[in-house]
């Protein structure tokens, strides 16, 4: 009887530990999440600060201020402001998919 019952309290605590770390698994899932939503307007934001430099730069060109390789590289920060949004998105995704089996 009393090994029964040393087994019971053993398996009260093992589901309440087990309790916890899911509690602690689903709260890290979450704010995952709401980091990934961050980044993602972080990069959104930079896109569209991006885009502006490349019209500027366009028109700079076209007056013969700068070089082509200004123009160019003010292209490849838009390029750049798009990727990391890319990566940003799916980062989201991925977090919440995480979010969901937990």
């Amino acid at each position: 009887l009393k090994r029964k019952r040393l087994a019971a309290q053993k398996a009260r605590e093992e589901l309440e530990s087990n309790a916890q770390l899911l509690d602690i698994r689903r709260r890290k899932a979450w704010n995952d999440v709401l980091e990934a939503q961050s980044q993602l307007r972080l990069a959104t934001g930079t896109i569209a600060q991006a885009e502006e430099n490349p019209r500027v730069q366009r028109e700079c060109y076209q007056a013969g201020t700068i070089t082509i390789s200004d123009l160019l590289q003010a292209q490849l920060i838009v390029q750049q402001a798009c990727d990391r949004q890319t990566d940003a998105r799916t980062r989201l995704r991925m977090s919440m998919v995480e979010y969901r089996l937990r």
